[in-house]
């Protein structure tokens, strides 16, 4: 029998720990900016978009948005916002455990593109790496597998 309550402590303390790299290297780094920085990029990873320094916030605060929503919504797995199979939402701990999993993810993915932002500001590298398209895919395939499985299971 899996353990969710110990899955759920591990991965909160993964959280905590993402939710706080990304707020302490933005911190540490946010002097050190100039004052026009990228703000998107293509799909070939590349910056195509400028402004403000003042957008490296960005991403600290929709994860931190993100972190509070999540959070709530793992503790409440009947929430309307929480859009699985009811095969899932059936069974409260591993609805958490998913919704917890989905955080992980995100905060990870942010983390990473903050550090590359990071990286090519101080020319470091030019683009971002195909390691951040790569974590979109093996979220977004995970989300669709784990929905797909539990809905077909018997």
């Amino acid at each position: 029998m899996i353990n969710y309550k110990n899955i759920n402590k591990l991965l909160l303390i993964i959280q905590v720990l993402l939710f706080l790299f990304l707020w302490i290297f933005t911190i540490i780094h946010f002097s050190e900016l100039p004052e026009i920085i990228p703000q998107h990029y293509g799909f070939d990873g590349k910056p195509n978009v400028y402004g403000n320094k003042s957008m490296i916030w960005t991403l600290p605060i929709i994860g931190s948005l993100l972190f509070l929503l999540l959070n709530h919504v793992s503790k409440n797995t009947d929430s309307e916002l929480l859009n699985i199979s009811p095969k899932i939402k059936a069974k409260p701990e591993l609805a958490r455990t998913f919704v917890n999993a989905l955080l992980v993810f995100i905060l990870f993915l942010f983390s990473r593109i903050l550090f590359e932002e990071i990286k090519i500001i101080k020319g470091f590298q030019e683009s971002l790496s195909f390691f951040v398209p790569t974590i979109i895919i093996v979220m977004l395939v995970s989300i669709v597998g784990f929905n797909t499985y539990y809905h077909y299971k018997k």
